[in-house]
C-alpha cells in the first residue's frame, strides 16, 4: 500500500507542475484519480495500472522539455 501512496505524492507534484486546462493535466488528473480509487479501496495497482501511471507522467516531462 505504501507504493500507491507513493504515486499519488508523484501525482500530486506533477499536477502542480500543469497548466489547468492542458491535455496533460486532463490525464494526470484521470490518473490521479484512479490511484485514489487504489488508495480508498486499500489495493496497489496492477502492472497495467502502473504502465498506465508511468506514461502519464512521462507524457508530462515530454511536455516540459518541450517547452524548455
Amino acid at each position: 500500500m505504501g507504493n500507491v501512496l507513493v504515486a499519488l505524492k508523484i501525482l500530486d507534484f506533477a499536477v502542480s507542475l500543469v497548466e489547468a486546462g492542458s491535455a496533460a493535466y486532463t490525464v494526470l488528473m484521470q490518473r490521479r484519480a484512479e490511484v485514489q480509487k487504489m488508495v480508498n479501496e486499500n489495493r496497489d495497482p496492477t502492472a497495467e495500472e502502473w504502465d498506465a501511471l508511468f506514461a502519464a507522467i512521462d507524457q508530462r516531462t515530454a511536455h516540459v522539455l518541450q517547452r524548455g
